[in-house]
């Protein structure tokens, strides 16, 4: 999904306390919830009906005419482990077990579940390399277009996450998978799994491109006469197997807040660098004849179109955030939600303005090939906080891809680390396979933008809406939801069309 909000959980140890108090082993999918925290209907009633049987184990039988004491049976006194059903577990089994917020009295920089580190948890699930390719998106759509296609998808990306939040305070179920099914059976969920597979694993090839474009100038400024160093394949395999293929091995991780924080700092830092050298150019040449650039209109807009909507995905994120919330509501989700697009939105008008504003027609699918490391230190400095983000952000793309492969294969096998290690492989080195031959980084975010980030993002949160509050189509909130469900197909189908097109 695109970056995920909560940390990936470690399916060999969550749940061995509640494992060993009730004889049962959970199951893959029942150890992935608990650890995320989430706790699906049947996960629910399970759970219920094993502590009511460990209740009523020894109780005498209940006759409502007779006292205790009239019954010659001793009084039943009701001791801590025999505490009613709906009493509240201790801080820290909660903490270990759900993951939800317990209040320590205490509030540290970025607790865990407050609004700011919700704010930059969800702010770093949208951006990412994404941004690099957004020069480009206002190059092909033009100056006015391109701050037209950026706010209207700042606007429905805010929608979208409105319309699952609301989806899953009605149902209390919180994942994508678990909405597929009750809105469409689980034979047509299939094609939820699908897509969000296929998402994420395009979002994995987008990053190791993403991480060659990074890596090969300051490769090929620092070894400009040794040509095999900073070849696509030599630099690919060996960050990928250097960086990303390890980390993404690991079994535990923290709260991804503080990667998140550093995650948007770094980006920030990327932005301010090339505002400031446009600027700069700006001053030094003076400003450039802006109306041949201000609106294009070509085909080539539904590209960019394209492009903007995978920078702003981040959907697939909310749940997580969602669930680990302190003290969640529609009301405490709706102001991360608007806080984290108004970063996201204000990084992208910049980047996507000053960036095209400096090179024009010139602009590299990747911002980064238009500049020089030894030539320019203030963005080669900006470069190497970009490949920071994107090898700490790889990893959280492989485990949602892992995880609905998991879910959808082996949800009722009890966990095996081998065939985590097994998965883990195939998705990052069949990724990797496939970003030797992918031409460019725009052709990547654009396909991802119009097929499965489109579907994902704006055309499942749609369905799921309407399926979940029906009623007259004329009613103005599902007015709203037809129209994205529209929309977004449209630009989905068009976009894809385009890119075909331009690749054959």
């Amino acid at each position: 999904m695109p970056q995920s909000g909560g940390a990936r959980m470690d399916p060999g140890s969550v749940g061995d306390a509640s494992e060993a108090s009730t004889g049962h082993e959970r199951t893959v999918r029942e150890r992935y919830m608990l650890r995320l925290g989430y706790r699906s209907l049947k996960l629910r009633i399970s759970s219920m009906r094993e502590c009511a049987d460990e209740r009523i184990k020894g109780l005498p039988s209940f006759d409502p005419c007779l006292s205790p004491g009239r019954t010659g049976r001793p009084e039943v006194v009701v001791s801590d482990d025999q505490a009613p059903l709906l009493q509240h577990p201790p801080a820290d089994v909660a903490r270990e077990e759900s993951g939800a917020f317990v209040p320590t009295g205490s509030k540290p920089f970025l607790g865990r579940g407050s609004m700011l580190s919700s704010v930059f948890n969800l702010s770093s699930a949208a951006l990412g390399a994404g941004i690099l390719a957004l020069p480009y998106a206002v190059c092909q759509s033009g100056i006015v277009l391109g701050l037209i296609f950026l706010a209207v998808a700042a606007y429905v990306t805010m929608f979208s996450i409105q319309l699952l939040v609301r989806c899953r305070d009605e149902t209390r179920l919180s994942t994508y998978e678990d909405l597929a099914v009750l809105c469409f059976g689980k034979r047509l969920s299939v094609i939820v799994d699908v897509s969000i597979i296929l998402f994420c694993f395009g979002t994995c090839v987008a990053y190791i491109v993403a991480a060659y474009d990074i890596v090969s100038p300051i490769v090929r400024d620092i070894f400009p006469n040794h040509p095999v160093l900073f070849a696509k394949p030599t630099i690919m395999i060996t960050v990928v197997t250097t960086i990303m293929f390890p980390l993404s091995l690991v079994d535990k991780m923290s709260s991804l807040r503080f990667p998140s924080f550093i995650g948007v700092l770094s980006i920030c830092y990327l932005v301010f660098a090339v505002v400031c050298d446009s600027a700069y150019t700006v001053v030094t040449k003076g400003v450039p004849p802006l109306s041949p650039y201000l609106i294009r209109m070509h085909w080539s807009c539904f590209r960019s179109i394209s492009i903007i909507m995978f920078a702003f995905t981040c959907q697939v994120n909310v749940f997580s955030i969602y669930t680990e919330l302190q003290r969640p509501s529609i009301r405490r989700i709706k102001k991360i939600v608007r806080r984290s697009t108004l970063i996201t939105f204000s990084l992208y008008v910049m980047i996507g303005l000053f960036g095209f504003l400096r090179n024009l027609d010139s602009t590299q699918p990747d911002i980064l090939y238009n500049y020089s490391l030894l030539q320019n230190p203030l963005i080669g400095v900006g470069q190497l906080a970009m490949g920071v983000t994107v090898a700490l952000a790889f990893p959280f793309n492989v485990y949602p891809c892992r995880f609905t492969i998991e879910m959808s294969l082996f949800a009722d096998s009890r966990p095996s680390k081998s065939r985590f290690n097994i998965i883990t492989a195939a998705i990052v080195f069949s990724a990797l396979a496939i970003a030797i031959f992918v031409p460019s980084l725009d052709r990547v975010f654009s396909l991802l933008g119009s097929t499965t980030s489109a579907f994902v993002s704006f055309v499942l949160p749609a369905l799921f809406y309407r399926k979940i509050f029906p009623g007259p189509w004329q009613r103005p909130d599902r007015l709203a939801a037809t129209c994205l469900l529209v929309a977004g197909a449209a630009v989905g189908i068009i976009g894809t069309a385009v890119d075909v097109f331009n690749i054959s």
